[in-house]
């Protein structure tokens, strides 16, 4: 939705509001679980944290059910970035973790690369160096194959900073 992305975030919530309620009245599942994803992506950049758990929460939930791997990955990636906003680190690394396995079945390179990032700099938090280079590495290779050379700086400055 327009609304969201243009940083119009009371619309872009009566918009996925709606769209949830009528997927609710249609019995649609899986458009519910879209919408409840979204939702949590706009609690999210609103800061409003508490409800962006409990929206990603849901999709997951609902996502499972319906055997959606996709749908459960992007819910745990949605709340790994939330734990690690609030720096409840060891949480997020494991809906990282989640995430990543998820995406790696699927075949989901760029979300795989997009995880191993955020894995490394949840790992450099928890004082993994180790760990987070790795992961870095393996992001950048993925981003490099992917020729999202945007992203691969990002991962090269990291790499500097970390000696690796």
């Amino acid at each position: 939705m327009a609304g969201y992305v243009e940083g119009k975030y009371r619309e872009a919530l009566f918009s996925y509001a709606q769209a949830f309620e009528l997927y609710e009245r249609l019995g649609d599942r899986h458009g519910r679980a879209g919408a409840l994803g979204a939702l949590g992506d706009v609690y999210c950049a609103q800061r409003e944290y508490g409800r962006a758990v409990d929206a990603y929460g849901d999709s997951h939930s609902v996502c499972a059910e319906l055997g959606d791997k996709r749908g459960v990955a992007d819910a745990d990636r949605g709340l790994g970035v939330v734990r690690y906003t609030l720096g409840d680190y060891e949480r997020a690394l494991e809906a990282y973790e989640s995430a990543l396995t998820l995406y790696g079945e699927l075949g989901d390179r760029r979300g795989q690369a997009t995880v191993l990032r955020d894995l490394a700099h949840t790992a450099l938090l928890l004082g993994r160096p180790k760990a987070a280079v790795d992961k870095a590495r393996r992001a950048r290779d993925l981003f490099t194959e992917l020729g999202r050379f945007d992203r691969v700086d990002v991962i090269d400055r990291l790499l500097e900073e970390l000696g690796g």
